[in-house]
């Protein structure tokens, strides 16, 4: 399953930013926010992809290393490690929430049912 083309997200970049530069392009207020924030999406993702590919080189450059035993090489490689567990986990929710309704608003009612104070009390905490 391939959750995007990296490719494809360049070009939506370059289309935006050419659509940008049109005279005339912020006459419709509501067609030009539409088009910023397409680019800033695209761009956002690309960006993140891209840091995870430079922190996951430079976590292969470290390991390869002969210094890798020592101390300060093992909390380097650490932190490396953190900081790309962090942008994939970034990444993944760039990804996940791309459908077609996941930028819209959400009403929600939260009712407790048989179960008395517990239940009404499980219901004011999910409502909190």
């Amino acid at each position: 399953m391939i959750l995007f083309d990296l490719t494809k997200l360049k070009g939506i970049i370059s289309e935006c930013e050419k659509e940008q530069d049109q005279p005339g392009f912020w006459d419709d207020q509501r067609a030009a926010l539409a088009v910023v924030n397409k680019l800033k999406d695209a761009k956002n993702t690309v960006e993140s992809y891209e840091e995870i590919t430079s922190s996951f080189k430079d976590l292969e450059s470290l390991l390869e290393d002969p210094d890798a035993a020592s101390l300060d090489m093992r909390l380097l490689l650490e932190e490396t490690e953190k900081d790309l567990q962090k942008n994939i986990k970034s990444l993944r929710n760039l990804l996940l929430f791309r459908g077609e309704y996941d930028d819209l608003n959400v009403m929600m009612e939260f009712h407790p049912g048989a179960g008395g104070t517990e239940a009404m009390d499980w219901a004011d905490m999910l409502l909190r």
